[in-house]
């Protein structure tokens, strides 16, 4: 019985510790995406071309990551909300740009809410 005991405590502990190594991997996905959008917020404020490549890539290794872990830790409906977020705002600087590459305050303010 002491050794049914000592096991079920074991496997709880494993248990814990894989969902925090997949956490951690998570928030590694998410560190290179929020750097990526913050980048390009500046450089729509300050009136310069955006490049959206960074936010896209770093989007899909988001996107990996929660299919990989994203039952396990209860993110998949939330990261798919902002995946669909992401994508109306995508759209939105796309087709908001006075010029085909600029986009306007107006386009952040819209992704920002």
């Amino acid at each position: 019985m002491l050794f049914l005991q000592a096991w079920n405590n074991e496997r709880g502990e494993l248990d814990t510790l894989a969902g925090q190594q997949h956490g951690v991997a998570y928030v590694r996905a998410l560190q290179p995406l929020i750097g990526a959008v913050v980048a390009a917020e500046s450089t729509a404020v300050a009136g310069a071309t955006v490049n959206l490549q960074p936010v896209d890539r770093a989007a899909l290794a988001v996107a990996a990551v929660d299919q990989r872990y994203g039952a396990d830790l209860r993110t998949q409906v939330l990261w798919a909300d902002a995946d669909i977020a992401s994508s109306s705002c995508t759209v939105a600087l796309s087709s908001r740009r006075p010029t085909p590459s600029r986009p306007t305050a107006a386009s952040l303010d819209y992704c920002s809410n």
